[in-house]
């Protein structure tokens, strides 16, 4: 689990439709207040509770982006590494898989830009 401060700020300014109880049942904050106090300036998001803040990531993921496999996938990856005798924390992994891509994404991309079409 991991805690999304961006996402969380997306989920409770400008995801309005979803009612500050639905919010607060999802992320296991005790009051539907607590809730409307972050939305309106009263208490800092700095003040969440590391418990709530994952909860309400987790539930703003789903709202926001809709359901998505992507943790399971990368619960698998780490389960490979480990099996493989590898020990990486999620940071770890999802850092090096961005490595790879981007060095992928840049070949692609010189590659695209340098080869020119061939004139007929």
């Amino acid at each position: 689990m991991y805690a999304d401060r961006k996402l969380i700020e997306k989920l409770l300014f400008e995801e309005t439709q979803i009612s500050n109880r639905k919010i607060a049942e999802a992320a296991g904050i005790k009051s539907e207040t607590t809730v409307r106090n972050f939305r309106n300036g009263d208490a800092s998001l700095d003040n969440l509770r590391l418990k709530n803040a994952e909860a309400l990531t987790q539930f703003a993921e789903e709202k926001v982006y809709g359901y998505s496999d992507t943790e399971e996938k990368i619960d698998w990856l780490l389960d490979q590494y480990d099996s493989a005798g590898i020990k990486l924390s999620k940071y770890e992994l999802i850092k090096k898989m961005t490595d790879n891509y981007y060095e992928l994404a840049k070949g692609q991309f010189i590659k695209e830009i340098c080869v020119k079409p061939k004139k007929e």
